[in-house]
């Protein structure tokens, strides 16, 4: 094969992994806004309750499916760990938290209800 002939190819292969991922996307993004229109409360009302639960901050936070419920999951930072914080999207009670400590080593889940 001729080195532009490699090169073509190379891209054209690129292209349409590209183009995968790029539909893969759309179809989680439409999920979750479709699962953010069932959310009675906001992100940032999920992050104040995750943080008013651990006593930390806030390192980022996603819409997810809890036991077919919506939810919030808010990872959170306090002292020398990350904690994931799942918060009841209808409610705004906290239903789960998973504390994962700073050397690599996580807890078991600890169920809220």
């Amino acid at each position: 094969m001729k080195p532009a002939s490699a090169i073509c190819a190379a891209l054209l292969v690129a292209g349409i992994g590209y183009g995968a991922h790029a539909a893969q996307k759309t179809h989680e993004d439409a999920r979750d806004l479709s699962a953010l229109s069932q959310a009675k409360i906001s992100l940032s009302q999920a992050v104040t309750a995750a943080e008013q639960e651990t006593g930390g901050k806030a390192l980022s936070a996603d819409i997810l499916q809890e036991n077919g419920k919506v939810a919030f999951g808010v990872e959170v930072a306090k002292d020398k760990a990350t904690e994931t914080v799942v918060v009841d999207a209808a409610s705004g009670g906290v239903l789960k938290r998973h504390v994962a400590k700073g050397d690599g080593e996580e807890q078991e889940d600890n169920d809220a209800e």
